[in-house]
């Protein structure tokens, strides 16, 4: 395909995706979604690791994996080029799997395909296979490399090249680089935060300079990044100082949300009530502030305060890195005292369900260049204890207290406060009915296009 007047936009995170939506695949995935029913000038593709280019994503099966009922077939599109790693790497059914999956998703005839999937299944049982083919509300077709990528892009100096996803571990910068040398096309790129530049203890060291090593190359080679804040956009701007080089052009463009829907009958997991728990919505990792939150938690149930009003507080989110012994803190706690609850990959119907029965949410993180759970959650009318940390006080706006997550006494006093007096919380939950304001995901993608275009 020849170069014009174009946005490439790539969806390879969404394709390799694979579980609930949550996180940067989920912002990519509503601003595909928004790309493919408004803006008929965009062209998705999916980066081949393989050639160092990108390729046209086939509109057949692009719904399917904008819908989150297919992944691509990672194994054959990332170690096709080394067969010898590839024998490695693949369990040695793998590849006769494979080859029926192709048959069941080609397929016209439904006997057929349902045959297939049976002797899919059996394969399943004996052996489980990557990547996963199924999660918790069914199957998913794994689709092959072949079925999913058609031609090579050939960009040119009318087209720009836009990415959004977790491009620093699916991406090379210097391919790229030569690649945008070569063509003359525009590059734009979406900067969450650097904040595994800033606090590079919250993760891991390799995962640190990978990050590094990735926007270091961009911050000087793109010709725009679009950040969802104005605290990001400074600090991306110190960075850059420190280093020496010009910081790049930028664009604010807050990430949407998708609005509540409140059903009368708010679906929640066993065992919670309504306007008994606290929620708290973030993958588990370092700086999102679990363990605080435990051990103010272990002091209020030592004063017999969740105890006295059937109180629990509710985790939501998956399991990140370098958090071992905050799990066994959680499961310590679901042991012994049966008022701390942690769940994963849950349906968005149930999340939603959650966030309109809790009493009040929290949001602890030692620093963020967003915090979209805190959006979700004044949608749905609930007030939020928020920290200090980076973004957050940007992003609650003033519709809720934002205390600094290093003082342990200040969360304990807010969270009794708000346990032992409703009342306590009403004047923020009054001023979010009368307040909040936020642009959902269709008004945000349309922002996104047009400071990419601009």
């Amino acid at each position: 395909m020849t170069g014009g007047c174009r946005i490439i936009f790539d969806v390879s995170s969404i394709a390799r995706w694979t579980g609930p939506p949550v996180g940067i695949a989920r912002v990519e995935n509503a601003l595909a979604a928004y790309a493919i029913a408004h803006r008929p000038d965009v062209v998705l593709s999916i980066y081949d690791q393989g050639t160092g280019s990108f390729r046209v994503l086939d509109p057949k099966w692009a719904a399917q994996l904008i819908g989150w009922d297919a992944s691509l077939e990672i194994l054959e599109f990332e170690y096709r080029r080394d067969s010898k790693r590839l024998r490695n790497r693949v369990p040695s059914r793998y590849s006769v799997f494979m080859a029926l999956e192709r048959w069941r998703l080609t397929s016209r005839h439904s006997w057929l395909r349902q045959g297939v999937d049976f002797l899919q299944r059996t394969l399943m049982l004996a052996r489980r296979l990557p990547p996963p083919f199924a999660d918790g509300s069914g199957r998913l077709a794994v689709v092959p490399a072949k079925l999913v990528l058609r031609e090579t892009l050939s960009l040119g100096p009318g087209d720009i090249l836009v990415t959004a996803g977790y491009d620093w571990y699916q991406m090379d910068a210097n391919a790229i680089k030569a690649l945008k040398q070569a063509s003359g096309f525009r590059y734009v790129a979406m900067c969450y935060d650097i904040i595994p530049l800033m606090f590079p203890a919250f993760y891991r060291a390799a995962d640190v300079a990978t990050f590094g090593t990735h926007w270091r190359a961009m911050f000087a080679l793109a010709d725009r990044i679009i950040v969802n804040s104005r605290r990001v956009a400074a600090d991306i701007a110190a960075f850059c100082a420190e280093i020496e080089i010009r910081a790049p052009d930028m664009r604010v463009v807050p990430l949407g949300y998708a609005p509540a829907r409140p059903a009368q009958d708010a679906c929640v997991p066993e065992g919670l009530e309504r306007d008994r728990f606290v929620l708290f919505v973030s993958t588990i990792e370092p700086r999102k502030g679990h363990g605080m939150l435990i051990k103010v938690w272990r002091r209020l149930l030592a004063a017999g305060i969740p105890q006295r009003y059937r109180f629990k507080i509710v985790f939501v989110g998956r399991v990140g890195w370098m958090v071992d012994d905050i799990l066994r803190e959680i499961d310590d706690m679901r042991g012994s005292t049966g008022t701390l609850v942690h769940l994963t990959d849950v349906a968005d119907s149930v999340l939603a369900g959650m966030y309109q029965a809790c009493a009040f949410c929290v949001y602890p993180s030692r620093y963020e260049g967003f915090g979209l759970p805190i959006v979700e959650a004044f949608s749905y009318g609930k007030a939020v204890i928020a920290s200090t940390g980076g973004t957050v006080p940007e992003t609650v706006s003033g519709l809720s207290p934002c205390l600094d997550p290093a003082d342990d006494d200040a969360w304990y006093r807010e969270i009794e406060r708000w346990i032992e007096e409703p009342a306590a919380r009403a004047p923020y939950e009054a001023r979010i009915r009368d307040s909040f304001k936020h642009p959902d995901w269709e008004h945000a993608a349309a922002q996104f296009f047009d400071a990419v275009s601009r």
